[in-house]
């Protein structure tokens, strides 16, 4: 079996993270191990694989229901042998949360696609609409703010954005701090409804999504982006929290349009 450590570095060395010693010392490790070679590079294949993928809307219940999958019903699995059980186990650990996530959202949304859509004959999506419950790290400067507040306290540095395009709403938040931390988005459903998530790769910490309220839990240096749909014209702001345990650091609201 690998080595946790190598496991680590691996995921590492995909988001770019790893030192020149390290990527030396994982070089030497995957030219030593075959075993170890071939699990980097199909992770690595997953990875761009992913990264291609056209997103398209899937049900509502769908989506919620993959998030608390993963994050609320955690299954004990009798053990596998061979490299099936290794992966298995690998893509349970911390370190590869997200990659599962990402994959099983990738797939449902791959397998939504062909079967209602054309996609020979389809013209492609902007990329401003986002869709699906995970969705690649997009890229807001072509677009206007339309609110900004910049938070300074209790060593938490952060700031909270929004964006508008074409019925769409972004939140955009920033939050660095010297420990764990946890941020809440709310919004009204009945105004606003959840799309996708963007969250920039090496980012920590786990999510839990319900219509109207968004929580990011575990959170140290993290920069994501929230999509909504609009459901006619959002007039409510959208409002932002920061807590510490359970104390609150600081709220703030921001404006849709």
């Amino acid at each position: 079996m690998m080595e946790e450590r190598y496991v680590e570095l691996m995921n590492k060395e995909i988001d770019g993270l790893n030192t020149p010693s390290e990527s030396h010392d994982l070089q030497k490790y995957l030219n030593s191990t075959s075993e170890a070679k071939k699990f980097f590079d199909d992770l690595q294949r997953t990875v761009k694989a992913l990264q291609g993928v056209e997103e398209k809307e899937p049900p509502s219940y769908l989506r919620n229901h993959i998030l608390n999958s993963i994050k609320f019903e955690p299954t004990t699995r009798a053990s596998q042998s061979g490299w099936i059980g290794r992966l298995a186990e690998t893509f349970q650990s911390r370190s590869f949360r997200r990659y599962a996530l990402v994959f099983a959202s990738g797939l449902c949304v791959g397998v939504l696609f062909f079967v209602f859509a054309n996609p020979w004959r389809e013209e492609l999506t902007d990329t401003t609409k986002l869709s699906g419950s995970m969705s690649l790290f997009p890229d807001l400067s072509h677009l206007q703010v339309v609110d900004s507040v910049h938070i300074e306290s209790e060593g938490i540095d952060g700031a909270f954005k929004t964006y508008w395009n074409e019925g769409r709403v972004f939140v955009e938040f920033e939050v660095k701090s010297p420990e764990h931390v946890r941020v809440e988005l709310n919004s009204d459903p009945d105004e606003l409804v959840f799309g996708s998530i963007g969250r920039l790769a090496g980012t920590e910490g786990d999510v839990n999504v319900t219509q109207g309220k968004i929580i990011f839990t575990g959170v140290n240096s993290d920069r994501s982006i929230v999509t909504f749909s609009e459901v006619g014209y959002a007039q409510r702001p959208i409002e932002g929290r920061i807590y510490k345990g359970d104390s609150l650091v600081r709220s703030v609201t921001l404006k849709a349009h």
